[in-house]
């Protein structure tokens, strides 16, 4: 059977027989990514009960600008001023009137004193604060509160990195793409692959294992790896989609031919070792095919 995930399924604790689709070692990278909780698809994000709301994790660099403190100059003291003076006055008769003549002397001064002192002003630089903060996300009204950032509800677009990440864990989480939703059918998947390995073994046990049986089985992990594969062509080292729709064709058009020589290995007598090592020369030469 095709119950490729030989190395993945160990590191679950999953035992298949033999790998048929994707190199153990490099199955196992998605074993780890979904166990360690690293970023298996680009972006890590956790759901809320409500598929409108999620929590994603955004690298904040928060800027706290710089201020100036004191500086000027300041006064103090002051000045007195005095003054007198002296003089005379008449009145004398002129016409038919009178007129006064009046003369006189006025002095004054003025002292004292003022001291000013200049103070230096006190700078505090800007600074800058990288921190990764939980982000509340509204998918629907594409509005985000971060936590930790001192502001409220805000739209996407306020934040740069907030938007980017924002528009990947809601795309993700509509098409059932999210990290939460693939850890869950890999679940699934490794019960599936624990059933066929079981169902294969008692095939070979009773001598039954046929090319019906290998085709067939074979068939059915394709179709649980096919998913995961499209999501991240790197697993197998292919850079896109295209190619991995190619490479699940060659396989599914090369598979027959494959069970036949692998029964002939089986009458044989050769090892489980030999057989795997088989299939892994398959599955390289058809990944270089599709490149």
């Amino acid at each position: 059977m095709l119950s490729s995930f030989w190395y993945l399924s160990l590191m679950a604790g999953v035992k298949v027989y033999n790998p048929k689709l994707i190199f153990p070692i490099l199955a196992g990278g998605m074993a780890l990514s979904l166990s360690a909780g690293q970023h298996v698809f680009g972006q890590e994000h956790k759901s809320s009960s409500h598929a409108r709301f999620l929590w994603i994790e955004v690298p904040y660099s928060i800027v706290n600008p710089g201020a100036t403190i004191g500086g000027g100059a300041n006064c103090y003291g002051g000045s007195t001023t005095s003054a007198y003076g002296s003089g005379t006055a008449s009145v004398q008769p002129f016409g038919n009137g009178l007129s006064v003549n009046g003369s006189g002397n006025a002095y004054g001064s003025t002292s004292g004193s003022a001291q000013c002192v200049n103070t230096p002003s006190f700078q505090i630089p800007s600074s800058t604060t990288n921190k990764v903060l939980s982000v509340h996300i509204d998918c629907k009204e594409k509005t985000y509160d971060a936590k930790g950032d001192g502001k409220a509800w805000m739209s996407w677009g306020n934040e740069q990195a907030v938007y980017e990440r924002a528009m990947v864990a809601c795309r993700d989480k509509e098409q059932g793409t999210s990290r939460e939703d693939m850890a869950a059918k890999w679940e699934a998947v490794k019960v599936a692959l624990d059933n066929r390995k079981a169902e294969e073994q008692l095939l070979l046990l009773s001598k039954k294992y046929d090319l019906d049986a290998c085709i067939s089985l074979s068939l059915l992990n394709i179709k649980n790896l096919s998913p995961f594969l499209l999501l991240r062509p790197s697993m197998i080292g292919l850079s896109s989609q295209e190619q991995v729709i190619r490479f699940i064709s060659l396989r599914k058009g090369s598979l027959e031919d494959n069970c036949r020589e692998e029964l002939v290995l089986i009458k044989n007598g050769t090892s489980r070792q030999r057989i795997e090592l088989f299939w892994e020369k398959k599955l390289s030469e058809n990944i270089q095919q599709v490149r």
